[in-house]
């Protein structure tokens, strides 16, 4: 069983905080140093930024439109316990 300990958006600072501080931490001289291969995966990663924002944006809405109660009133014709299903279904029209 999956257990999320966070939302989407903190997943996905998480991740790009965890390579920006990686970035951040270095010292002037250190980034002179590294070789153009080195470069041009920092430069990569910030570049890659905007659409893999745009792409976990993308799943979080898809994720979402699956959890709507409508739709999760269909998993009963697929042998979901009912009950099971009433109580999930309760309590995402409560939030």
């Amino acid at each position: 069983m999956l257990i999320f300990l966070g939302t989407h958006r903190d997943v996905l600072v998480l991740n790009l905080m965890k390579s920006l501080n990686g970035l951040k931490s270095l010292a002037i001289h250190e980034i002179e140093g590294m070789k153009p291969a080195q470069l041009s995966g920092y430069a990569k990663m910030i570049g890659d930024v905007p659409t893999n924002l745009e792409h976990a944006q993308s799943l979080v809405r898809e994720g979402q439109k699956f959890f709507e109660p409508s739709n999760l009133k269909l998993l009963e014709h697929l042998g979901v316990d009912p009950r099971s299903l009433s109580i999930m279904i309760k309590d995402l029209e409560i939030t």
